[in-house]
């Protein structure tokens, strides 16, 4: 069975830079009702009195200047709940031993305070830590002249340790005295990424929940963990309004480059950073698209175009739909596009419109991009910004082994992976010169995975091995031997550390999808999943190992594979201008056992297949020669 389906197990560490929690079933957010925006869209900051309004007006507006006294014109907010004296009035932002000051929401209006539920200083130093639930309620609102609405708040959080978030909106048509699960909704930009990803704007349609019965209208927000595991971290919260909806309002909720896993059942998908030739696929390319005004939507299309890195046009589709009701989201305005094997960057651009006039124009264009390579396959975004490791214990550093899923499109052999460890800053220690690591591949298809491959072990000899913040510096392990990955099956792919007195730090690079993020605490005999990438990827070039190559020559000679070797051995080598090139195998005592000549070759990479069966056990040197510059390396044969 797929590790995707395991029984829920609840468990965080708490004290890692980059967030862990065990594998365990996938329930899909409701991203339908809400989406984020950078900054808020809004035209007058007042509470509008008229009744004669437009789109974009504010009909309720609340910056918490006065606390829970309120600072809005209709009356002073409440809170109820077990917890819910656990909502404040607060100006320097979250307490306690997991966060600090240095996280206050960067609201508009931070200057004159904001609300907080603090969880983490409830639960400071805890042994035994305490789930919360509070709630924090607005004042009664009539929405009856004006229906269609937008709610907007401005919000920061950071969350732990349930499997998903429990922090929602909820929308009361009674004034309060009930509170329908039907109109529950998501309060986070991403349900699975419980790291504290910054201030932002969330924006809900509020017109799909009140309808007609808009006189009577309370919204609160939900910190809800009477059914989860939710103890840490914090929420802040401020400058809500309630904005009238445009007329014409259609916009992507969330624009993607999707590859699908044929074998899951709840639609998972990733989307990989590059794609080797080998795994290329359908991409398919779209958008979600709400109609967020008050009117139908007509002739509603999404132009969608994939331009090359000289910028010319190698894919195009319209996707379109006859109409949008209001409040309706169309998730069909799709098209696929399978990239060809060409090296390089690809950048995809969305344009939405429609047959109206659209009043709002931030969320009707995007762009994304991805990148096609020969060789390397990747979900990381090729730049680091974030680290994680275990957390010390007794003295010493717990092993762990974290990588990412790869899916294989197509049968492929495997010849390397690559691996980014981070280094340290005046105030963040990274890896130490000295520590040991290692590749490793499973096949997780298994219960438990089955581990399928793994590279020699190597140590760190210089911190410029390492990788700073917003850079990317790769080790290139070869496999002890190349193994063919089959296709409709996925890979976790990692880095092995062995713990000790010196700390190893992967780089991580991007914020993960649930379950594609993987680490492996062999001391729980547990996968948990992360929540940020780690700078771990599979390379299907037998090339991997040659990392230095010589400047006056421009010969490079990588490692032979397998090292051991038993019938045949494979030698790779790189040349960077045209040489007469010739390869010699010679025993310890420096006797020629073996000679090759390969001829005049153009610059390139190559790979040489020699049988060993001839030879004894023992260790062997090979040389490579080009036009009279020798490069040697070690190899042993074993019976």
């Amino acid at each position: 069975m797929t590790l995707r389906y395991l029984p829920l197990v609840s468990g965080v560490l708490l004290t890692t830079l980059c967030s862990a929690q065990r594998v365990q079933p996938i329930t899909q957010p409701d991203l339908s009702h809400w989406e984020a925006e950078e900054q808020p869209w809004y035209e007058n900051p007042n509470v509008i009195a008229s009744a004669a309004r437009a789109g974009g007006d504010v009909i309720f507006s609340d910056d918490f200047a006065n606390g829970l006294a309120g600072n809005n014109g209709l009356g002073a907010w409440t809170v109820s709940g077990p917890n819910g004296n656990m909502w404040m009035y607060d100006t320097d932002g979250p307490n306690g031993d997991f966060s600090s000051t240095a996280e206050r929401i960067q609201s508009e209006s931070v200057a004159n305070g904001f609300m907080i539920f603090d969880s983490n200083l409830a639960n400071n130093a805890c042994v035994s830590c305490t789930s919360w639930e509070g709630y924090l309620i607005s004042p009664v609102m009539d929405l009856s002249a004006t229906p269609f609405a937008q709610l907007e708040w401005t919000q920061r959080l950071r969350w732990c340790c349930a499997g998903a978030s429990s922090h929602f909106v909820e929308v009361s048509l009674d004034g309060g005295a009930t509170w329908p699960t039907s109109n529950r909704i998501a309060a986070i930009r991403d349900q699975y990424v419980n790291l504290d990803i910054g201030t932002y704007t969330m924006r809900v349609n509020l017109n799909e929940f009140i309808g007609a019965n808009a006189s009577n209208v309370r919204i609160r927000w939900a910190h809800d963990g009477s059914a989860s595991n939710m103890t840490h971290y914090h929420w802040q919260i401020d400058d809500v309004r309630v904005v009238e909806s445009f007329s014409n309002d259609v916009g992507m909720l969330n624009p993607r480059i999707s590859s699908f896993i044929p074998q899951t059942t709840d639609t998972d998908v990733l989307d990989y950073t590059v794609y080797p030739f080998s795994q290329l696929r359908p991409l398919s390319l779209g958008s979600p698209v709400r109609n967020e005004g008050s009117s139908t939507a007509n002739n509603v299309s999404l132009a969608m175009e994939v331009r090359d890195a000289s910028n010319a046009v190698v894919f195009s589709a319209s996707p379109s739909a006859s109409s949008i009701a209001p409040s309706v989201v169309n998730e069909n305005l799709r098209a696929d596009y399978t990239p060809a094997a060409q090296a390089g960057v690809y950048t995809v651009n969305y344009n939405l419109s429609m047959s109206e006039e659209d009043e709002r124009l931030v969320d009707n264009t995007a762009q994304r991009s991805f990148s096609v390579s020969p060789t390397i396959y990747a979900y990381d975004n090729g730049s680091r910004n974030g680290q994680y490791d275990r957390a010390q214990s007794g003295g010493s550093w717990p092993e762990y082994q974290a990588g990412n899923l790869f899916y294989m499109e197509n049968d492929a052999q495997a010849f390397a992976v690559q691996i980014a460890l981070a280094r340290g800053s005046t105030n963040v220690p990274g890896t130490q010169v000295g520590a040991i690591f290692d590749g490793v591949i499973y096949r997780f298809d298994t219960d438990p995975p089955e581990l399928v491959a793994e590279t020699d072990i190597t140590s760190v000899t210089a911190t410029t091995q390492l990788t700073p913040a917003n850079g990317a510096i790769w080790f290139n392990l070869d496999l002890l031997s190349p193994v063919t990955l089959e296709a409709g099956v996925e890979y976790a792919v990692c880095v092995r550390t062995y713990g000790g007195e010196l700390r190893t730090r992967v780089a991580t690079s991007g914020f993960a999808r649930p379950v594609s993020s993987l680490v492996y605490q062999p001391d729980q005999s547990t996968w948990f999943t992360l929540t940020n990438i780690p700078m771990v990827r599979l390379s299907f070039a037998p090339f991997a190992g040659i990392e230095d190559i010589d400047a006056t020559s421009g010969v490079g000679l990588g490692q032979s594979f397998p090292n051991p070797a038993t019938s045949s051995v494979v030698i790779p080598y790189e040349l960077t201008k045209e040489a007469r090139v010739s390869l010699e195998l010679h025993d310890v005592s420096g006797k020629l056992v073996m000679g090759i000549n390969e001829g005049r070759r153009a610059a390139g990479e190559y790979r040489v297949d020699l049988s060993t069966e001839a030879l004894q056990e023992g260790v062997y040197f090979y040389s490579l020669i080009a036009d009279g510059h020798r490069v040697t390396k070690r190899m042993t044969v074993i019976r």
